[in-house]
């Protein structure tokens, strides 16, 4: 009789076989808890995902530390933190909750990638030009600091806190561009945030916004499933919450990502097709191939 792995000793019956199996075909008894222990805990591809390439983008001139406070494999996020993080950097001017995400980039799954980056996409369209309000600010900055000389440098708390916040982003973003493509876009949501988030503070013109009266919450069961945000229909006899759904069940990347308890709020999310293209661009489509130029 084989020995059983002291890990093993919980387990009996079928659980028992299977965990035995799956030891004998090279798995980790780390990986066999999580597989034993259901889709509702661990998706497939927490599990066994593809990995993403490293490589480095100079967005933001800072160095990756180790996050002594990074949780395990399952680090606890899912499509509504990302779409809150996201929406909080652009909308609110605050890039802390995205920042957090960005730190620990490299231990979210492919499918979850892929939502980090069609959400920081999607965002963008909620306002007019932000490349063009960005470079205007960044400009009048510049020329304000250089007439403020030193004196901001020797400001009081809220000027050491926004240093603090700025090293923080800095951080964030540097471990994010361990990440092709997502990472990159992610870090321009994170310039954008502490842009924003400058503006706000010191009453400098911000970013006008697109179809204000479209950007309302929409809440998983009515305006959004499976944390996508259901688009206007074309016809006007098809239901397009059922339309989503069942475009998002049949969708096995898609529907690989966490579930999403019923009437979460989302002030924003992002759409299938948005996290359709990302995911292609990632990969993680089977027809997509593993071959890279």
């Amino acid at each position: 009789m084989k020995d059983v792995d002291k890990n093993e000793d919980r387990y009996s019956g079928i659980a028992l076989v299977c965990a035995q199996t799956l030891r004998s075909l090279g798995w980790s008894s780390e990986d066999i808890d999580q597989i034993l222990a259901g889709p509702q805990r661990s998706s497939i591809h927490g599990i066994a995902g593809l990995p993403a390439d490293a490589w480095s983008v100079d967005t933001v001139e800072a160095t990756a530390v180790l996050d002594n406070n990074a949780a395990p494999a399952d680090v606890g996020i899912g499509q509504k933190e990302i779409a809150d993080a996201v929406w909080a950097s652009v909308n609110a001017g605050d890039p802390m909750p995205l920042a957090s995400i960005a730190r620990r980039i490299q231990k979210l799954s492919g499918p979850l990638q892929a939502y980090l980056l069609a959400a920081s996409r999607e965002v963008k369209g909620y306002y007019k030009d932000l490349v063009t309000w960005k470079r205007d600010f960044d400009r009048a900055q510049k020329e304000a600091e250089a007439q403020r000389g030193k004196d901001r440098k020797e400001g009081n708390e809220a000027a050491g806190a926004t240093v603090g916040v700025i090293a923080a982003v800095a951080t964030a973003a540097a471990a994010a561009n361990a990440v092709p493509v997502v990472g990159q876009v992610v870090s321009a949501v994170l310039a954008l945030g502490l842009a924003i988030g400058t503006a706000i503070t010191e009453a400098n013109k911000l970013p006008v916004r697109n179809a204000e009266d479209q950007v309302r919450p929409g809440y998983e069961g009515t305006r959004v499933f499976w944390g996508f945000a259901v688009e206007a229909p074309e016809n006007p006899y098809e239901d397009p919450y059922l339309k989503l759904k069942q475009a998002v069940v049949q969708d096995d990347v898609a529907f690989s990502l966490p579930a999403v308890p019923a009437r979460t709020r989302f002030d924003f999310a992002p759409r299938l097709a948005a996290f359709q293209e990302a995911a292609h661009e990632l990969g993680l489509y089977p027809e997509d191939g593993t071959e890279h130029d």
